[in-house]
């Protein structure tokens, strides 16, 4: 029972987050489309580059966390079972 409603919240969870991403696509795409008509391409391309930038070292970031927390949660069930033992 506990394991299908933590499921369901993180289902739930997931279709927000999904949605926000969503969101922040949709007006960082209109904001872009405001500023293009002001800025030169030069400046344009300088934003992109920075934004990509940006978004592959979190991107990296993230993947390093996570297989942090893979190994600790196996480290900690593989104590687990060796104490039950």
């Amino acid at each position: 029972m506990i394991i299908w409603l933590k499921d369901m919240a993180v289902d739930a969870l997931a279709n927000v987050f999904r949605s926000l991403c969503v969101c922040v696509q949709s007006l960082a795409s209109a904001a872009s489309f405001v500023y293009s008509m002001h800025l030169l391409m030069h400046w344009q391309l300088l934003i992109m580059v920075t934004m990509a930038t940006v978004g592959t070292v979190m991107f990296f970031e993230a993947e390093r966390l996570a297989i942090v927390r893979a190994k600790r949660i196996a480290a900690e069930a593989k104590l687990a079972i060796q104490s039950s033992s």
